[in-house]
């Protein structure tokens, strides 16, 4: 099994999914920006079905800091980082800057420890959105307009995040593979503030580009990686 670190412990997709690989067998390490959240976010996963606890551990970390992102993927196999500020309507540098530099941090610190895979999520603000009526379908080709009607600082965040991220990885020669996924909507609790912004991603639209990455599932040991040799169970 694998040893799996997913950024954003206290997010509602980040819970949903670190009780899913848990019970799958997996080891997980999480990211908390401060270490004190961790009895409250334990608590949460608990009432979710989290099973093997004891193979969760956490980290604190911050997307707006470069000290911790190191140790955060030392030793781990894959990353799914799932960590940015989600706030509409804010001051840009709020939620572009940690979300474009909070990137570009764990991908380096990633490719540094020889981490064979990096899923993220961006969000459909990064391929529907600004476009105007438009009766067709999206696919992975479609980027939204950084100024299109509509397109506010978040939406500009998640862009320029994942623009950023497919930057890195073409001028990466490690071969390490990423992943993005672009959700739609996440209904439900948030496990830091309590308030609506959380719950399960609905509706995901993989967009994958790279050889060897095919199917609707982030993280699956079946997949090829970029050099065409499978990955290890």
């Amino acid at each position: 099994m694998a040893h799996v670190l997913v950024t954003g412990g206290p997010g509602p997709t980040a819970g949903h999914v670190i009780v899913r690989l848990l019970a799958q067998g997996h080891r997980v390490r999480s990211t908390l920006r401060s270490l004190r959240e961790e009895a409250g976010v334990r608590a949460v996963l608990r009432e979710a079905g989290l099973t093997g606890d004891d193979a969760l551990t956490f980290v604190e970390d911050d997307l707006v800091q470069d000290s911790g992102w190191a140790a955060a993927v030392t030793g781990v196999d894959h990353v799914l980082h799932l960590a940015s500020p989600v706030h509409t309507g804010r001051v840009e540098d709020e939620v572009i800057v940690p979300a474009r530099d909070g990137a570009l941090r764990v991908l380096r610190a990633a490719r540094d420890a020889g981490v064979q895979r990096v899923v993220s999520t961006s969000a459909f603000h990064a391929v529907g959105s600004g476009h105007g009526h438009v009766d067709r379908v999206f696919t992975e080709q479609d980027w939204s307009p950084l100024h299109g009607p509509g397109v506010d600082a978040y939406g500009r965040s998640e862009i320029l995040a994942e623009r950023a991220a497919w930057d890195f990885i073409e001028d990466d020669d490690s071969g390490m593979e990423l992943r993005a996924r672009a959700g739609a909507t996440v209904p439900g609790r948030h496990r830091r503030t309590g308030d609506g912004r959380g719950g399960d991603r609905r509706g995901l639209e993989a967009r994958a580009r790279g050889p060897g990455v095919e199917g609707p599932d982030p993280f699956h040991p079946e997949r090829r990686g970029p050099a065409g040799s499978p990955l290890p169970r």
